[in-house]
């Protein structure tokens, strides 16, 4: 018993002198996503072979597509995987195939709106 005691106050105080664990705490955003961002920036450089200055062109386009992006609820696009039908009253399947609608038609205007503006920094589509 005293053994179980001992091994406790020492656990206890060594997480007293731990510091802190910020990446626990820090949201998913800010300058991860912008990492992430600018490497897909990169990425999309390199695949289309574009210099310098069509990127620096490119970034507002592709920041705007991130963030509108960033709206639509991807989780609710398989939404119907993920439950036992089963389960479900004809009501909440209702339900879940409206939201899983409703977020692909956001999707695809999104894709959509975004075609021709990233369309303009194609090298094939300049030529």
């Amino acid at each position: 018993m005293k053994t179980i005691k001992l091994s406790l106050t020492v656990f206890c105080i060594f997480m007293l002198f731990l510091p802190p664990l910020q990446a626990q705490n820090r949201p998913l955003g800010g300058q991860f996503r912008q990492r992430i961002t600018e490497a897909k920036l990169r990425e999309i450089g390199r695949m289309l072979n574009l210099d310098q200055e069509t990127i620096s062109k490119l970034r507002p386009v592709y920041l705007d597509y991130e963030n509108e992006l960033t709206s639509v609820n991807f989780r609710e696009l398989g939404g119907l995987n993920q439950v036992n039908a089963d389960s479900l009253s004809s009501e909440e399947a209702e339900k879940l195939v409206i939201a899983q609608i409703a977020n692909a038609r956001r999707l695809l205007e999104l894709r959509e709106k975004y075609y021709t503006r990233f369309g303009r920094y194609s090298p094939r589509r300049r030529l």
